[in-house]
């Protein structure tokens, strides 16, 4: 792409915002109290189980029946969208997803939710209108951060899931046994190549 092409892509994506409205970059939740501040986590790896608990579904609040889908992807597989709670669901749900037997299950009723295959670490997404926010902001439109992440001051393996749009929150999930994938920063890529070219130079002048 060349520079007149990405200037002029630019200038029609901050007209694109405008237009929408103020969309903030990061998501802008208030941190719950007794947990950390948003941490901007985007992929976790997990336990064999986990549980999941729905606290808050602004749409389902408000037209029972209406509200969001929120579940789980692969991150090797973003398209495979796994459902944990249906627009059907009342908070306060919960359910149990156990990636052995490869089964999401209501923890009130213990019926069988849902069955699924695939391993490696996740992300979680919200559903709502046909519209769907992920915790990976590059799988967002514009690569927005549309997901605030708080763990748990106490049990650091638990976090508060909050998915916002234009500043309103649309829905907060629990989840216990997960913990973050450190996904290096750019510096940090950097200084990591810079040691592997100064290997190389010294192996060859050896």
């Amino acid at each position: 792409m060349c520079r007149t092409t990405k200037v002029i892509r630019n200038f029609l994506l901050t007209l694109i915002f405008a237009l929408l409205g103020n969309v903030a970059a990061h998501a802008t939740i208030v941190t719950p109290a007794g947990f950390n501040p948003d941490d901007g986590t985007e992929l976790f790896t997990h336990g064999n189980q986990i549980i999941s608990l729905e606290l808050f579904d602004l749409a389902g609040n408000l037209t029972p029946g209406s509200g969001a889908s929120f579940g789980f992807y692969f991150a090797n597989d973003p398209n495979t969208l796994i459902p944990i709670f249906t627009p059907a669901d009342h908070d306060p749900a919960s359910a149990i997803i156990d990636f052995t037997l490869g089964a999401v299950v209501d923890l009130q009723t213990n019926v069988l939710l849902n069955l699924f295959n695939g391993s490696g670490d996740i992300g979680f997404f919200l559903s709502l209108s046909g519209t769907t926010l992920y915790t990976q902001a590059a799988l967002n439109p514009f690569g927005l951060d549309l997901t605030a992440t708080f763990s748990n001051i106490l049990t650091p393996s638990t976090y508060m899931l909050g998915f916002e749009a234009n500043g309103t929150t649309l829905a907060l999930e629990v989840v216990t046994n997960i913990r973050p994938v450190n996904i290096p920063e750019p510096e940090t890529l950097l200084l990591m190549l810079f040691g592997l070219l100064s290997l190389v130079v010294r192996q060859r002048t050896a």
